[in-house]
């Protein structure tokens, strides 16, 4: 799974709020990145990372949040737009799809967004 994550060149995080933040299942698997500490690049070293989260309102900002905080202590780049969505948006008793639909879109959205150049390494320059 490690090896996964690290060969991928975008990641796209999808996660509804769960009690406030992202559910655990979620944090566990990124948890597991833990066995890439002593490589040279460790962790998701300049990966760059996209954020959708879903909740009741305005909530789903939280998981974008607590995400974006966790890709960065993970030395990764959040894409500066990310998707919050209503979840009442994602489902509807007559329409099945929708939820693939509201997802669909995010991900086309997220995905126009390149990934800026020749950052690699910036973080060292904070390093003294």
């Amino acid at each position: 799974m490690a090896q996964m994550f690290t060969s991928a060149d975008l990641h796209i995080w999808l996660a509804p709020l769960y009690h406030g933040s992202i559910p655990g299942v979620m944090k566990n698997c990124l948890d597991w990145l833990e066995v890439t500490a002593n490589r040279y690049e460790p962790y998701l070293t300049d990966k760059t990372v996209g954020l959708i989260c879903w909740a009741d309102g305005l909530q789903a900002m939280q998981g974008i949040n607590a995400m974006d905080a966790i890709a960065k202590s993970l030395r990764a780049w959040p894409l500066p737009f990310s998707v919050p969505i209503v979840r009442s948006a994602l489902f509807d008793g007559n329409d099945k799809r929708k939820f693939l639909r509201c997802i669909s879109i995010s991900l086309k959205s997220l995905s126009a967004l390149q990934p800026q150049k020749n950052r690699k390494n910036d973080y060292k320059s904070f390093v003294t």
